[in-house]
């Protein structure tokens, strides 16, 4: 499941808002197996670059607040990495 599905699938939050994430939604998600660490590192920081600017974040981060943070593993999500 895309991050930008499960982000707005249902959320009516963020249901409206111009998400800066929309259509970039490989920069988010979690790193491959086979994925080298530099670039891993460049999605990681163009993701939380993204959010940093983005109109929908303060949504985003409310939204966040009531998902279980183990579904988000390795994704970066309201401009942060979740690592945990």
């Amino acid at each position: 499941m895309s991050l930008l599905v499960a982000v707005f699938d249902g959320t009516r939050e963020l249901a409206g808002t111009t998400a800066a994430c929309s259509g970039r939604a490989e920069l988010f998600e979690p790193s491959w197996p086979s994925e080298h660490p530099d670039i891993r590192q460049y999605r990681r920081e163009a993701a939380l670059a993204v959010c940093a600017d983005c109109p929908a974040l303060p949504s985003c981060r409310q939204w966040i607040t009531n998902e279980p943070r183990t579904r988000w593993h390795g994704w970066v999500v309201a401009g942060e990495f979740i690592n945990h």
